[in-house]
């Protein structure tokens, strides 16, 4: 479940309860990350999916997890 591995790299990264994650939750709005740490969430999430290197014109689609959740189920 992508989703659900998404979700555990969020809460342990920001150390937040993943009943706050959801598919709506917003990077920037919601969990308040910016651009700097949108890029080191994905870094881990490329080591978690084994991805090649996400590319800045992607990395910047990622609004929302559900957002992320997509562009690996596209990949995958």
């Amino acid at each position: 479940m992508i989703f659900k591995k998404i979700q555990q790299i969020l809460k342990e990264e920001l150390d937040i309860d993943e009943s706050n994650i959801t598919l709506k939750t917003s990077f920037k709005e919601d969990l308040g990350l910016d651009s700097l740490a949108i890029i080191g969430i994905s870094q881990i999430i490329e080591e978690e999916f084994n991805l090649k290197r996400i590319e800045d014109e992607d990395l910047s689609k990622f609004k929302t997890v559900e957002n992320v959740v997509t562009f690996i189920q596209d990949l995958i």
